[in-house]
């Protein structure tokens, strides 16, 4: 993944999305995977998520390797303000099978935190994504979707609903739903 300079301690959230479940990813030195999610049952696909703090003198591009070719649609978001000690106050995964796009509601306890519900799809074939309710898209790239925003005060964030291709049909992806603490 090719990327812009980088500010020493911005945080930067890789999702990656993989059509075959049996393909495995090594991440690059540095990067702490988050979560790893393979469906099964309705599709077969690999979600993974991984996280880094930047340090001086940040390459720029990062190279994920496969162990088997697939298809396969990745993003990266920096963030930066994240405390790079313990970047991640709260968090939450989940798969679809199929199922609505809802990233379940997590704890935060921080005022100020950034929630990020990062989501990918293995059905609509690139019809795009409409984010949840109060929130930004950051990523809107056919099976990744990436979507965040600050949530004031420290509690409960609520349930944060995407939709993927068509409104209204159950789709089959997964969601990995974090929220930042910040500096």
């Amino acid at each position: 993944f090719p990327y812009p300079p980088l500010f020493r301690s911005d945080l930067v959230v890789v999702s990656i999305f993989l059509v075959d479940a049996q393909v495995g990813i090594t991440a690059p030195a540095g990067w702490t995977q988050h979560a790893d999610l393979h469906g099964i049952v309705g599709g077969d696909f690999h979600a993974a998520w991984y996280y880094r703090v930047a340090t001086a003198g940040e390459p720029s591009s990062w190279s994920f390797v496969l162990s088997a070719a697939s298809n396969a649609t990745a993003a990266a978001v920096a963030y930066r303000g994240v405390d790079g000690a313990a970047p991640i106050d709260a968090a939450s995964n989940q798969q679809f099978e199929p199922g609505n796009f809802i990233a379940p509601s997590i704890t935060t306890t921080h005022p100020g935190d950034m929630l990020v519900a990062m989501f990918v799809e293995a059905q609509a074939g690139g019809l795009g994504w409409s984010a949840p309710s109060g929130m930004l898209t950051a990523v809107n790239d056919g099976a990744v979707g990436m979507f965040d925003a600050v949530q004031p005060s420290a509690g409960p964030s609520g349930d944060k609903q995407a939709t993927a291709g068509i409104v209204g049909v159950p789709g089959i992806g997964a969601v990995d739903y974090v929220a930042l603490t910040p500096k």
